[in-house]
């Protein structure tokens, strides 16, 4: 009985061996793969500062910075705008932001896939400045204001060709 059961199933090893075709050929195939990986950045802005009255430039608490990964073709634009310093009775004093040792009104700046991506990321030190009339000006009070930092993904328009 042993005996049957073993021609039985070499018979049909044979069979399905018979029954695949030999390659006459080698075949090859492809596929492609892919991927997309979005821009994408951090901004990164100074802190909470507080003036000590009379101060005519004080340094903000940290640095604006801005990381991430974009492509090629595209940069952060980052903007700054700001609103006086007030009080509640009513008293407002005019500030300036610069950046550096700079004495121009600093409004923003941009950041490229290079710069974004360095090793040491490119840094902006800012400053608050108070005219000295401005301070000799403001009411007694405790006073508060807002510097809105607003960054945005731009693509870099390229230069007409001369």
């Amino acid at each position: 009985m042993k005996r049957k059961i073993l021609v039985g199933m070499m018979s049909a090893l044979m069979i399905a061996g018979m029954a695949v075709p030999a390659a006459a050929s080698q075949q090859e195939k492809s596929v492609t793969v892919t991927t997309n990986i979005a821009s994408s950045f951090t901004l990164s802005i100074p802190s909470a500062t507080s003036i000590n009255p009379g101060n005519i430039k004080t340094k903000m608490s940290g640095v604006l910075q801005v990381t991430g990964n974009v492509d090629a073709d595209e940069q952060v634009t980052v903007s700054v705008t700001t609103t006086p310093l007030h009080n509640t009775s009513g008293g407002e004093i005019d500030y300036v932001i610069t950046a550096g040792n700079d004495t121009e009104a600093f409004t923003g700046d941009t950041w490229n896939e290079t710069e974004l991506r360095a090793n040491t990321p490119k840094e902006i030190s800012l400053y608050v400045n108070i005219a000295k009339n401005d301070w000799l000006q403001a009411r007694a009070g405790a006073y508060t204001g807002t510097v809105t930092f607003t960054a945005q993904l731009t693509n870099v328009s390229s230069e007409p060709e001369t």
